[in-house]
């Protein structure tokens, strides 16, 4: 059974009910990795994060 099988992930930051999605970063089914984004600045202002940027901040992956 193939239905469930994760075969992308995609990760995203929400800002203000807006989403700002990250690059792809592909799904290895038979070995697990361990994945991370790094987003230098707020791409809502594309200025460097401050503290009050982060309150009603969402994060995640989406799978496909």
């Amino acid at each position: 059974d193939l239905a469930n099988v994760v075969s992308d992930f995609q990760p995203f930051l929400r800002i203000n009910a807006t989403d700002y999605a990250g690059s792809n970063m592909g799904a290895n089914n038979i070995a697990p990795d361990n994945y991370a984004t790094l987003w230098t600045q707020n791409p809502a202002t594309l200025a460097p994060w401050e503290q009050s940027d982060f309150d009603g901040l969402e994060v995640g992956y989406l799978t496909v």
